[in-house]
């Protein structure tokens, strides 16, 4: 008697959307982070340290440490481990120091 897997049955029955990434239309399943988003994508590369200029990706997905912050729809310095990903959603990589004297977002 064959088993199912009752995961894999999960990821064929969710339903996905459509975003970008630095321009390049992406898709995602519905619910999931936008750093997990990218990187099921083979995106590994989400931001550059704001020191060296070394690429970053995420790294503890739990919101701590700050690694891959983006700029979503215009705001920036969004954590995108933990933000979930959402259809026609525009996400492109954080460039320079998030100084909140001088942003404009409302943070």
């Amino acid at each position: 008697m064959k088993q199912s897997n009752p995961s894999s049955s999960l990821q064929e029955n969710q339903e996905e959307v459509s975003f970008s990434f630095e321009g390049r239309k992406l898709r995602a399943r519905k619910g999931q982070s936008v750093a997990a988003a990218l990187i099921n994508n083979g995106i590994k590369k989400i931001a550059v340290s704001k020191k060296f200029g070394q690429p970053r990706g995420a790294y503890c997905f739990t919101g701590r440490c700050y690694s891959c912050t983006v700029n979503i729809e215009g705001c920036s310095h969004v954590r995108a481990c933990m933000t979930p990903v959402q259809e026609n959603m525009k996400v492109e990589m954080a460039k320079g120091y998030f100084d909140i004297r001088n942003d404009n977002n409302g943070l």
